[in-house]
């Protein structure tokens, strides 16, 4: 899967853009890259944190390994940010073709992706570049000074969950704009790497949603 991802990529995206895999299975798979060894506490949150600083003082991309590139989604994305838009996310769909993410709303409490499991023709925003509440870090456009004014991801209160919707509400609290765009294209299977330990996740995940609602409120 991980070929399959960086194959596309160097598809469709200029060979200039570097790319810094981060191994938080520990396996081991036969280049040099940081590696958890098989640490369970080594989350997602974590894994960002150490791609950015390795990026040094780069812009920054996000990508989930179970992501393939349908365009050269990076320079519609790099295009868009600047200024006071910190943010930028990209339209991703199951293989099927339907959407799985189009931009995504804290919804008082309970984070969702509005569209999601719909076609893109019973869905039209999903084709309209906009600003959003927030956006998936399965791919993520972030600006170097973005990031660094809010101080990466949470990894303390997010570790497997719900950090990439705590930075883009810490990033609008602080005057960035996080922007959907709907020519960045990547298909996203979702859950696939993590499938098989979703049971040892979910009570991890369950936690990050309080400490989301405790932060930013919920519906009651």
């Amino acid at each position: 899967m991980l070929k399959t991802c960086i194959k596309s990529i160097r598809n469709h995206v200029d060979e200039s853009v570097e790319i810094i895999v981060i191994d938080n299975g520990g396996k081991g798979l036969g280049f040099e890259m940081p590696c958890s060894k098989g640490d369970p506490s080594w989350g997602f949150a974590h894994s960002c944190n150490v791609g950015a600083r390795l990026a040094g003082d780069n812009d920054l991309i996000f990508l989930n390994d179970d992501t393939e590139a349908l365009n050269d989604f990076v320079a519609p994305m790099r295009h868009l940010a600047g200024g006071d838009i910190g943010i930028v996310g990209a339209l991703l769909t199951y293989p099927n073709g339907t959407i799985q993410h189009a931009g995504s709303r804290y919804n008082k409490g309970n984070p969702d992706h509005p569209g999601k499991g719909r076609t893109l023709d019973a869905y039209p925003d999903a084709l309209l570049t906009r600003e959003v509440e927030g956006v998936t870090f399965a791919c993520a456009y972030v600006t170097r000074e973005c990031w660094d004014d809010i101080g990466g991801l949470d990894e303390k209160s997010f570790p497997f969950g719900y950090s990439d919707i705590d930075f883009c509400m810490k990033a609008s609290a602080n005057n960035w704009a996080t922007y959907y765009c709907a020519e960045a294209r990547l298909t996203h299977i979702e859950h696939f790497t993590q499938r098989k330990y979703l049971s040892e996740i979910r009570p991890k995940s369950d936690k990050a949603i309080r400490n989301l609602r405790k932060r930013w409120g919920n519906c009651e």
